[in-house]
């Protein structure tokens, strides 16, 4: 081959290669441009578009379930280093508690010691109260358990505690208590555990280390200054047995570290409902089985629930529109597929003309029916509200469609309940602070003064006239046969203040009436009359917002 003929031959190559360069960098921009016209054409409807930006931002925002911890069984530690004595180390254990330093994962099926519970911890019981949810479930019963409160009186009858009564009223709404109560009741629903503090004028020192004797030698009087409601995340047990289970303290922390100062257990009151056994007691801080724990997977199911109805109900309907896209898929003539689009949209109400190709073109709407959701989610809440043993009425303030809101029998039932929580959290801790309320006033304790908590349920007036007939056809067949006398029955019913006759003066054979003003002082046999009785009790309930005694 010539020189000449082996330039053109390599020129010839050269700009074949051009070509070639040309036409990969023209395929390239082409396909860029076609995946750009593609991008422009499936951002056809406003309403896509957002719907794409709302499930992008879903899975960033808070949707009210709180991301579920991962709960390890460790023992609660304290959250300051001075907490706990400087002469403890760490390799030393208390008895049965060295299986609970392993650190296994409650969901770690291989482990076998839980079955996927555990201690999530104080600060996450207490990020849930901001869930309306947890908050109502806790504070509905508390209220109910403080609503009527209690009233005194004295065992057997015979003796007169008028004076020593009245100076416990005084005293225990001046230093709270009802108050402290509920917030009690409340605070052991969210975190298994409350104590009060009663403040007997040391609040730091040696002397809080000491035990609190009910006798006048250890209470002097009026020495007790007030009362302080403590959360279980501040408070640490010092000391407990858990060698010897025969012992009366096994498993009972003898005193308290608080913040460092350490505090005798007999200068607290402490409030455990939900008590859980000697094996988890050091893992849960000495506290009980918080209600919110017990109700997470239920209010997580209801949000849950909430949730899907609320995005079905947004998305029950979608428009189809059918028609040729064969030039969009290939990149070309977007913008007449643009245009036809936003037409749709423009028109798309029922004031509006769709016009459709009749042979290219056809319009569809899919629908999902949303029959069965109101019970779905209906059922949902009771679930929530079973967890509470409280009924929907109550709970949520409203009765969701397909239930009966006059279920007087679940009330009942839920005042029972009820009754047995203020039997079984306050009594105990109410009997010893009005113990030491009449060591602090009256250098002794009345072993007669007792109280009783207040029924919760009232008679309507229906049931009060029914029970009066009752009494009356009573009382009418004892007179005939001779059991009782008439001054007898007249004397009874002049003495109940709810029998409406509460002002015959029995003094009076013929059945005169007492004068108003005297029988609003005196009742038929000289003691308190109704009218005083119902302004002591407002007098009394007074503290708690106006509520009975």
């Amino acid at each position: 081959m010539s020189p000449l003929s082996w330039a053109k031959h390599k020129y010839d190559i050269w700009q074949a290669e051009r070509e070639c360069d040309q036409l990969r960098k023209l395929r390239v921009a082409d396909t860029a441009q076609a995946q750009e016209k593609f991008k422009k054409a499936i951002e056809i409807s406003p309403l896509l578009v957002e719907r794409m930006q709302e499930l992008a931002h879903d899975r960033t925002r808070n949707t009210g379930i709180l991301p579920q911890p991962k709960y390890s069984c460790t023992p609660y530690v304290p959250p300051f280093k001075n907490v706990v004595c400087s002469d403890l180390t760490a390799k030393q254990v208390m008895a049965k508690d060295v299986g609970l330093h392993g650190g296994a994962n409650v969901y770690d099926g291989a482990a076998g010691l839980f079955t996927g519970m555990g201690f999530p911890g104080f600060p996450y019981l207490t990020e849930l109260t901001e869930i309306a949810e947890y908050r109502d479930m806790s504070q509905r019963v508390a209220a109910e358990m403080c609503r009527k409160w209690i009233e005194f009186r004295v065992e057997g009858g015979s003796k007169k505690r008028d004076d020593q009564i009245t100076v416990i009223k005084q005293e225990l709404k001046r230093l709270h208590a009802r108050s402290l109560f509920l917030q009690a009741a409340t605070k052991d629903g969210w975190f298994g555990r409350f104590q009060i503090f009663m403040d007997m004028g040391q609040t730091e020192g040696e002397e809080l280390t000491y035990p609190l004797l009910l006798n006048k030698f250890s209470i002097k009087r009026d020495s007790l200054r007030a009362l302080k409601g403590i959360e279980p995340i501040t408070t640490f047990p010092a000391a407990y047995n858990s060698s010897w289970p025969l012992r009366s303290d096994y498993y009972v922390p003898s005193a308290w570290w608080v913040y460092g100062q350490e505090v005798n257990t007999m200068r607290m009151l402490t409030f455990v409902s939900r008590e859980l056994p000697d094996l988890l007691k050091p893992v849960f801080n000495f506290s009980g089985m918080s209600l919110s724990q017990l109700a997470e997977p239920y209010v997580n199911y209801w949000l849950n629930t909430r949730d899907s109805v609320g995005r079905l109900l947004r998305n029950f309907s979608t428009s189809v529109l059918a028609t040729n896209m064969e030039g969009v898929l290939q990149g070309d003539n977007y913008e007449n597929f643009l245009r036809r689009a936003q037409l749709y949209n423009a028109l798309r109400d029922n004031q509006g003309l769709m016009l459709l190709d009749m042979n290219t073109e056809k319009f569809e709407k899919h629908e999902t029916s949303l029959a069965g959701l109101d019970k779905l989610q209906a059922q949902a809440q009771e679930h929530m509200a079973a967890v509470a043993k409280t009924p929907l009425v109550i709970l949520l303030g409203i009765t969701p469609s397909g239930l009966n809101p006059s279920d007087e029998q679940g009330l009942r039932i839920f005042y029972d309940y009820v009754a047995d929580q203020q039997e079984l959290l306050f009594r105990a801790n109410l009997e010893k602070l009005i113990q030491v309320i009449q060591l602090s006033k009256f250098g002794e304790i009345y072993e007669d003064i007792t109280f009783d908590f207040l029924p919760l349920m009232s008679m309507t007036e229906k049931e009060r006239a029914l029970i009066h007939k009752s009494d009356a056809e009573e009382a009418q067949v004892l007179v005939t046969i001779g059991a009782v006398s008439n001054e007898e029955v007249r004397a009874k019913i002049a003495a109940d203040p709810d029998s409406g006759w509460n002002n015959l003066d029995v003094d009076q054979p013929e059945g005169k009436l007492l004068d108003p003003a005297n029988a609003q002082g005196k009742g038929a046999t000289g003691k308190l009359g109704a009218t005083e009785n119902a302004e002591n009790a407002q007098a009394e309930g007074a503290e708690f917002g106006g509520g009975n005694t």
